[in-house]
């Protein structure tokens, strides 16, 4: 998968969620802690 993100200090500061395929292009939604199972 393939992410535009935002870097501070050496951090990982933000990113976007329209993502890309790295192996074919198709367009995806990148995960984010919202979707975890556990999430309530």
């Amino acid at each position: 998968m393939l992410i535009k993100a935002v870097f501070e200090d050496y951090e990982l500061a933000g990113y976007l969620l329209d993502a890309e395929c790295a192996e074919c292009g198709s367009p995806l939604t990148a995960p984010c802690p919202v979707d975890r199972p556990e999430y309530e």
